[in-house]
This record gives C-alpha cells, structure tokens and sequence, in this order.
C-alpha cells in the first residue's frame, strides 16, 4: 500500500510538470495571434483580463466551505482543506499556492482550476478523518502500529471504521457528481425556444437588433447564449464574446438591470432606454422558467409582456405559451 501511494505521488508530480510543459507550449503556439491582437489594440488583451471580476470579497471566497459548490454536505472540500492544511504544515507549500493562486489571478473561473488541488488533497483529509475515527471507535479489528496515518495505509485500509468511512465517501460522492450531471443536462433548449428561434431567422430579416429579456442570472442562460446562431439577428443583451470590448463590466451590470424590467412594467424599459442609447428593433421576452446552472429555475412573470401589448409603441408579432415578440413601431 505504501509502495502505490509514493507511486502515486510520483505519478501527480510528473502530471503537474507535464501541465507546466504543456502550457509553456500553448503559449508558444498561439503566440502569433495574441501578439498580433496586442500589436493591433492593446488595450483589448487588458480588457479581457478584466473580466475575471476581480473585488476583495473574491479573496475571501478559497476560505468559505462554499466554494466547492457541492449540491450536497460539502464533503470534499472540506477534506480538501483538512489535507491542504496538512500538506502545508509538512512543508508542501506549493499545493496552497496551487489552491490560492486561481483566485487571485481569474476568480470568475478559480472554482474549476482549484479543484483539482483540492480533489488530490482530499484524500489526506479523508486519511485525517479515518485516523480521527478509528481513534475514538472501540470496534476495528487492527491496532495500529505507528502513530502516523501516511506511514500506516496497512492500518487504515483494514479497519472496520475505515471501511465503512470510505465506502460512505464514495457513495455520498458520487450521489454528489449524479445531482450535479443532472444539473447541467437541464440546461437546454426547450422545444418552444427553438420553435421561436426559427420563427425569427425565417421571417425576420438578419442582423436584426434584439433586446433579449428573460431575467437570467450571468454566463448561465442558453436563451441568450444560443440566440445569435440560430436565429442570424443580433442580441444588443447577450455577455459571451464582449469580454474583449471596453467597459465589460458596466455592459455586464447594465443589462443585468435589463432584465430585472421582466418583473415589472413598460416604464422600467423606457426608463432604461432614456439611460442608455441604444437602437433596437425588436423584443424577445421569455416569460417562462429559465433553466439556469447553479440557481433554481426563475418563476414567469407576466407583467412586462402585457404592459408591451397596451403599448401603441410595439407590436406583437409572434405569441407563444412562455414567448412573445414585439417589433418597434416607427413614427410615419
């Protein structure tokens, strides 16, 4: 047991410096291009570095249980964090930097980037824990032979304790991963919105401006991801592919405000476009539940599309059960 554990080890090392390795050369491959966008413009590689939503409360998050975003008892970020802390103190400083560095440097995507630190040193934490129980239970079968749990694997494998804590583990995991999977298979396309979708591209001409307003939280809504390639008209409200564009964050906070106007009446929107200067075509209003990643589905709402039907300004053009469209009526 020993002996696969140090291979283990070994095996982690040599995947880490391979991940350094290969990074150097993905660096060196795309070189032309991102050279090429900083010779052009360089302020738009700083543009899109900024879009990590970089704030101080981000650097309090790596020390909150939450992070791991585990549907369940976050079970193996608290392991985690036992072993990253053990790690630590046995002077393997660079797995907290591993850990620790993601925050600081993307926080908008630090939970996947330090999840692999944290799923290896999960199993220290689990070694802590079944150390912890087999010291308080009466009940195993093998008395331990050394005080430390990394030198004892024959010990902790062969308890009754151990067995029953790391089958617990495994079960409660991969319940964990199965809730999350369906999660994510949730977030699609409904039937409904495809129907809209090709409703627009057919009788709608393309390049169409459209505000998109289905009071999705950010970066997690299929309507407005989706909106632009299946229908060839233009979302004035869609995030993805303006990190590069300047003031992304006002542009983020600004539209967030968009969508909250699906909760209330025509005046939110004239309010927002007195604000803004924008020149839109058309609306797409989704009034039903919105599949979302991380959040519960978004109750309808039927203020806005009614308050948009009273309007002399608009005029429906396409109903469905949880969509209409409203076309922009010109002066003569």
């Amino acid at each position: 047991m020993e002996i696969w554990c140090r291979s283990t080890i070994l095996l982690l090392k040599c995947q880490v410096a391979s991940s350094f390795i290969t990074a150097i050369i993905i660096i060196i491959i795309t070189m032309p291009w991102w050279l090429t966008v900083i010779q052009t413009d360089s302020t738009s590689m700083s543009n899109a570095i900024k879009t990590g939503f970089h704030n101080f409360a981000n650097f309090l998050i790596p020390f909150l249980l939450t992070f791991g975003k585990e549907p369940f008892f976050p079970i193996i970020t608290l392991t985690g964090v036992l072993g990253l802390i053990h790690l630590i103190q046995k002077g393997s400083y660079w797995y907290g930097l591993w850990f620790l560095y993601p925050f600081f440097i993307d926080p908008r995507s630090a939970f996947s980037a330090a999840s692999i630190p944290v799923s290896i040193a999960s199993g220290i934490g689990l070694l802590i824990l079944l150390q912890t129980l087999n010291m308080c239970s009466s009940t195993n079968l093998v008395e331990p032979s050394t005080k430390d749990f990394e030198k004892d694997y024959y010990y902790l494998s062969m308890s009754r304790t151990s067995k029953i804590g790391i089958g617990f583990f495994l079960i409660y995991t991969l319940a964990g991963g199965f809730a999350n999977t369906l999660q994510i298979t949730d977030v699609v396309l409904k039937t409904e919105v495809i129907n809209s979708f090709s409703w627009i591209k057919q009788n709608i001409p393309p390049n169409s401006n459209f505000l998109v307003i289905s009071a999705e939280p950010l970066f997690s809504n299929p309507i407005q991801e989706w909106f632009y390639p299946l229908t060839k008209s233009n979302s004035l409200t869609t995030y993805q592919g303006r990190e590069w564009l300047p003031d992304f964050d006002h542009f983020v906070s600004n539209n967030a405000t968009l969508q909250d106007c699906k909760y209330k009446t025509i005046s939110c929107l004239n309010e927002w476009l007195t604000s803004n200067n924008i020149d839109y075509e058309y609306i797409y209003l989704y009034e039903g539940k919105v599949p979302t990643l991380g959040t519960e589905d978004i109750q309808a709402s039927l203020s806005l599309g009614e308050s948009l039907k009273a309007d002399n300004l608009h005029l429906l053009v396409y109903q469905s059960q949880n969509i209409k469209i409203f076309k922009l009526k010109y002066d003569e």
